[in-house]
């Protein structure tokens, strides 16, 4: 419970902390944690993710807010009973241009 609130205080500070490279695999686990409790019997959260995959990098809280935005959201859209799944796959795009670095990648 203090971590909750330790992110929430931070989240209503405009997400302070300085983005760092998060594992997205462990925050949504955190946040599945979290919204285990508010989450009906009759709707199951799922997640799977791929091994090796990059970390981001991002604000720890502001990821954290986002998925459990996304969760919440997902749940309040579920009429009766259903499933909430999360899933963060490695797809490599056949051809795309890198516009910070200015480079054609393929």
């Amino acid at each position: 419970m203090r971590d909750l609130i330790s992110q929430m205080t931070a989240f209503n500070r405009g997400g302070s902390g300085k983005p760092r490279y998060l594992d997205v695999g462990s925050v949504v686990h955190e946040v599945v944690e979290l919204l285990s409790s508010t989450v009906p019997s009759n709707i199951e959260i799922g997640f799977r993710f791929d091994e090796g995959l990059p970390r981001v990098f991002m604000n720890r809280v502001q990821l954290h807010q986002l998925i459990m935005n996304l969760t919440i959201n997902a749940r309040d859209a579920i009429q009766g009973s259903g499933e909430i799944r999360i899933e963060n796959t490695h797809e490599v795009a056949a051809e795309f241009s890198c516009t910070s670095c200015r480079e054609h990648v393929q």
